[in-house]
């Protein structure tokens, strides 16, 4: 294959000649600056990248007390009231379960920072991994996003928590539940939770605040009584029997200890949810800079306090025995079995907001996902109307989940799906652990900066270690041998389909992006579409490879049409200048500047809402220049225009009533031109009527003051041959 074949779509295409658009090319990739609304840096990213919504159709409303909550809200799910009586059989000790503890915050810190560095790169996009998967391996050109699309559509799903939820309301209620109505009570539950998220999304947000709140003053209360039975002043006979020794029966199984890491990692999840809605927060840098790190710390603390509360209450022997939660052995040593049972609301309201939250960050993943291009349909993943919230993955996340509660049965195939949904994931954090280097070496090499924030290199080799750990550990044999792991056949089987499944994405993704397109004779490329909403979204279209020269010298890098605009202008002003019934002429003076366009490709993206005046607007910061030109190149020929195409984005432009920057030079000289004619035209005439016709300037006569003409005024006298001319009658004078 030729140099110039491999290039490929990535060869010089024209820039628009109204367009301030700055582009920094390297090899086959061009980096685009977009600027949001949302007070941060502008977003300098790959141009094959989903499109920056200059204004979040979701809102800006965001606070930083939402922030910390969403974290909170997920990382506190049942994880915290039943994971350390699993991690300390696991361990064997209470000592070395509570380093463990440690550890994961450790690790969760390191995840953390290199979310920060990732999330200070692109400010203005949302959905986190799949923009930084995307930017961070951008060629082959939309394989991690069709790959990380398949994942998440695939696995989409809150099986776990809703079922939880249904456990503990009918023990709390005291009914032993068949499985049906177990069933039922969670689905009726997580869809309680789903038509919230698409009614409102200032009553979702409010929901994951009041419960998040409840949370951590749960926490908070266990840790204070933990300190009081450590001091003796409860009924607990023996507070200090588990740390006399703490370390006695320290395990040496290696697939114990992974078991172990593996728990605490996702007793931590959630640190990351944040990062979800970078988009719908004012100054989201500064932002999360102070609050991710706070949240992350505030629960590290009220974690180990936890477990040292449940250790001081209950012995390690029972907690490790025991099927039944470690906080519900805490209330009923030190407040009884009736507290116990009051205990079940407070793990229904964790489960309940772990839903919210949950769906809330997921809904912004698929939404990303959708904006991307690779999945069919994309208004429908893009939207917001009619209540302003993303119905269409709402609905994904709704379907997937209620599938997964009614369609396996408890036991092999529900644990089998379980893990499945966790094994890929580790493998795209992975590979985005290590994209992270390749971001820093692709901006390094166009002359860009450094980041606001950078991860140290030690707590990202630390991460990916971790990753790299839970990719492994798996495949390690269990106690029971081939058949000793949660379900009943192989116990790495879930690693294989896992895998396979990132196989398959890679033979559909050669299959629709190469395969197919060169048997069809065509080529996939990329359009913007702008929703009624505000919302901005690539969509991938065919275009045949007869047409493909024309339609990327009329496309810019960020897949804007490139027109000519004063034709366009024109005819904008036109139709605001003539009545409806006089528009069909319109229509046939664009027909008149350009021959037939054939594509069928969309209309250009309508002009960004009008800032209101006096508000201070961001300035880009200054972008070195690539030693490439930047300037547009001339095109072979001028590029037609589609009379029918024009009109329809000259009638959005109007309907709106605002016009993109990017044109406003040339609706200046339109209409200059226009505003010109008419002055042109009538002096034209009356300059005419003076040099051929003969007509005379006319003049405007000299009024006399009443001073001037009244007889006897003591300011000048009469003169009467002023007043009366000498061949008028003299019995004027009367």
């Amino acid at each position: 294959m030729e140099d110039s074949e491999k290039a490929g779509y990535a060869r010089e295409r024209a820039l628009s000649p109204h367009s301030e658009q700055q582009v920094l090319k390297t090899g086959t990739l061009a980096y685009i600056t977009e600027q949001g609304e949302n007070g941060a840096e502008s977003n300098i990213q790959e141009a094959s990248g989903a499109p920056v919504e200059s204004r979040s159709p979701l809102g800006t409303g965001i606070q930083w007390y939402t922030i910390l909550f969403l974290n909170i809200g997920q990382m506190i799910g049942t994880g915290v009231f039943s994971t350390p009586g699993s991690i300390l059989t696991s361990t064997g000790s209470v000592g070395v379960s509570l380093m463990f503890w440690l550890v994961g915050f450790v690790v969760s810190m390191a995840g953390l920072a290199l979310y920060l560095e990732l999330a200070s790169y692109f400010p203005a996009r949302s959905g986190a991994e799949v923009v930084y998967l995307e930017q961070a391996f951008p060629r082959p050109r939309y394989f991690f996003p069709v790959a990380f699309a398949v994942q998440s559509v695939l696995l989409s799903f809150s099986s776990s928590n809703a079922i939880v939820l249904a456990q503990y309301i009918f023990r709390m209620a005291g009914h032993t539940a068949t499985p049906w109505e177990q069933k039922g009570v969670a689905v009726a539950g997580y869809t309680v939770v789903t038509l919230l998220g698409i009614y409102s999304n200032r009553l979702s947000l409010l929901l994951s605040d009041i419960i998040g709140f409840i949370k951590v003053s749960t926490l908070i209360f266990i840790s204070i009584t933990g300190l009081v039975v450590l001091g003796g002043h409860t009924s607990v006979k023996d507070p200090h029997h588990n740390f006399r020794d703490p370390f006695a029966g320290t395990t040496g199984d290696g697939n114990g200890l992974a078991t172990a890491l593996v728990r605490i990692t996702f007793a931590y999840a959630g640190y990351q949810n944040c990062f979800n809605v970078m988009n719908e927060v004012k100054d989201p840098i500064r932002t999360m800079k102070r609050i991710a790190p706070l949240s992350l710390l505030v629960i590290s603390i009220l974690y180990m306090l936890c477990n040292v509360a449940y250790f001081a209450a209950v012995p390690k022997e029972e907690i490790a025995a025991s099927k039944t939660t470690a906080a519900s052995l805490f209330f009923s040593a030190v407040f009884g079995a009736k507290a116990a049972k009051g205990f079940n609301i407070l793990v229904i309201l964790s489960a309940l907001g772990n839903l919210i939250t949950v769906l809330i960050g997921q809904s912004r993943v698929i939404r990303e996902i959708g904006r991307q291009g690779v999945l069919p349909y994309p208004k429908f993943w893009v939207t917001t109307k009619p209540f302003g919230t993303p119905i269409g993955p709402y609905t994904l996340k709704w379907s997937m989940t209620v599938l997964m509660i009614l369609a396996p049965p408890a036991g092999d195939a529900f644990n089998f799906v379980v893990d499945l949904q966790n094994y890929p994931d580790s493998a795209f954090l992975f590979l985005m652990s290590i994209g992270l280097y390749f971001i820093r070496y692709q901006r390094k090499k166009i002359g860009l900066g450094r980041a606001p924030f950078k991860a140290w290199d030690i707590g990202i080799a630390l991460y990916i270690l971790t990753k790299v750990f839970l990719l492994v550990m798996p495949w390690y044999p269990p106690k029971g041998g081939r058949n000793g792991g949660d379900v009943s056949f192989w116990y790495a089987t879930y690693c294989v389909v896992g895998l396979g499944i990132i196989g398959l994405c890679g033979v559909y993704y050669y299959f629709w992006i190469h395969a197919i397109p060169k048997w069809r004779g065509y080529a996939i490329r990329q359009t913007r579409l702008v929703l009624d909403d505000g919302a901005v979204t690539h969509q991938l279209v065919k275009v045949p490879l007869a047409e493909l020269e024309s339609w990327d010298d009329s496309h810019d890098y960020s897949s804007a049409d490139v027109e000519d605009w004063p034709k366009v202008m024109a005819l904008f002003h036109i139709s605001i200048f003539t009545r409806n019934d006089s528009r069909p002429t319109a229509r046939k003076f664009v027909r008149s500047c350009g021959r037939l366009y054939t594509t069928g490709v969309n209309p250009p993206p309508p002009p960004p809402p009008v800032r209101p005046f006096g508000t201070s607007t961001s300035v880009s910061p200054t972008i070195p220049q690539s030693s490439e030109s930047l300037l547009p190149t001339a095109s072979s020929g001028k590029e037609p225009l589609d009379p029918a195409r024009g009109y329809a984005a000259t009638m959005r432009v109007a309907r709106e009533g605002v016009l993109d920057k990017r044109y406003r030079p040339a609706a200046r000289r339109v209409t200059a031109i226009i505003c010109a004619v008419p002055v042109l035209l009538v002096t034209s005439w009356v300059l005419y009527k003076r040099q051929f016709l003969g007509e005379e300037q006319k003049r405007i006569p000299e009024v006399k003051s009443a001073e001037a003409i009244v007889e006897g005024s003591p300011s000048t006298a009469l003169n009467e041959q002023a007043i009366f001319p000498a061949d008028h009658d003299d019995s004027l004078k009367t």
